[in-house]
């Protein structure tokens, strides 16, 4: 289908170029190798495979890498040393971790896979849902699964994804999507049958588990969303081409928090609400304060285009880059080596 190979658009693999000036709020971020008084690098390289590029990674239980790449689905439980090839599957948009010790893997061309044993092995598990493609996935305190796809919508499981229901937002991509803890589940849009919305992204709330859906992207114009996460105090974020916006748990009302003219494709938060957000082409960037101020944690990166972060039970923070997988020397609400 054309409209699935034109739009879009894995957040792994971003088509779009867009140009990203180096205006950011704060008033200009400063690069942790300034603040450390030393060469030592804050990210350190983790092997892997030759010739691959990961766009999705995951911890699993064990504290086990999960790599999806361009060339399949690998697995190391030895801290990248080597890789073990658990999936064919190529093109992973991203993962989750299920409460019941499950996790999930959205594809663009394999739907939904599942591992039932920390990402070993992989089975498909799409049982409903109308398309190969999907973008994101989101799961809610109830533990329901949502999986935005290309082009038509947000599907639902509530069987650890044996069966799927098409909730809404038919017609739409759904590139991004968060549930918090009081009932309210967003999902980022990118298009309406394979054509960009009113030229920007919308973003839609449904307090209904995804029955219902109605827009809650105030403040949010003009500018495209391509991630959401949420703090532990449910406040969202959304990664966007005009760097990253937050608002309240109700998410009615949007807000600039920085990085001005910055395209941020990914974004991470840890237990201590520091915000991680990795760039197109600027590297990642470090929040301690909700936006109000940043600072630039690139030392170490062969390559500044962040396509996937997570971070693991110890705090590091792992970012997969064109240019390989990284994880950060120190825990991520560190910001120096000493």
């Amino acid at each position: 289908m054309k409209h699935e190979q034109n739009f879009w658009i894995q957040k792994g693999f971003l088509i779009v170029t867009m140009l990203a000036v180096s205006a950011c709020q704060s008033d200009s971020p400063t690069d942790a190798t300034d603040l450390k008084g030393n060469q030592n690098d804050y990210w350190q390289r983790v092997t892997t495979p030759p010739g691959v590029i990961v766009s999705a990674v995951e911890i699993n239980s064990r504290g086990h890498i999960v790599a999806g790449t361009n060339d399949g689905i690998f697995l190391s439980e030895n801290n990248g040393a080597t890789w073990t090839r658990v999936s064919q599957s190529k093109h992973v948009t991203q993962f989750i971790t299920h409460p019941h010790h499950l996790i999930f893997a959205s594809t663009s061309g394999d739907a939904i896979l599942r591992s039932e044993d920390d990402g070993r092995s992989w089975t498909q598990t799409s049982n409903g849902i109308e398309t190969p493609f999907l973008h994101s996935l989101a799961i809610s305190p109830s533990n329901a699964i949502f999986a935005g796809s290309q082009s038509i919508g947000v599907f639902r499981s509530t069987d650890d994804g044996e069966t799927w229901t098409k909730t809404g937002l038919t017609n739409y991509t759904v590139v991004g999507l968060a549930a918090n803890n009081k009932g309210s589940t967003f999902a980022a849009t990118g298009a309406i049958e394979g054509k960009i919305a009113d030229g920007y992204v919308r973003l839609f709330r449904s307090l209904d588990s995804g029955v219902t859906w109605a827009r809650s992207d105030s403040g949010l114009a003009a500018t495209f969303v391509w991630a959401l996460a949420l703090n532990s105090k449910d406040r969202i974020f959304a990664a966007t081409s005009d760097g990253v916006f937050h608002a309240a748990v109700d998410g009615q009302l949007w807000r600039s928090t920085g990085l001005h003219s910055l395209l941020v494709i990914c974004l991470a938060i840890n237990s201590h609400g520091h915000i991680f957000a990795g760039t197109q082409d600027r590297g990642i960037f470090r929040s301690a304060d909700d936006g109000n101020t940043w600072l630039q944690l690139n030392s170490g990166f062969t390559n500044l285009k962040i396509l996937s972060l997570k971070i693991n039970s110890q705090g590091h923070v792992f970012a997969a880059t064109e240019d390989g997988l990284f994880r950060s020397v120190v825990p991520a609400a560190k910001t120096t080596l000493e």
